[in-house]
């Protein structure tokens, strides 16, 4: 893996956590953390699948 390709790689994890985070902070009732956690786990599955494909891709 390029060094270009590494600083890709963490540039789109940043971007992909800072997703989950806001996807989960929207779709939770009334800002109760407790409640987003479980859409905050499907939309870091659903990211670091996404990144998993982008790096496949890539090679």
């Amino acid at each position: 893996m390029s060094r270009n390709q590494f600083i890709a790689l963490i540039v789109t994890v940043v971007i992909m956590a800072g997703a989950t985070v806001g996807l989960a902070a929207l779709l939770a009732p009334q800002n109760d953390f407790q409640s987003a956690l479980p859409y905050a786990a499907i939309a870091g599955l659903a990211a670091a699948l996404l990144v998993r494909w982008l790096i496949r891709r890539q090679q």
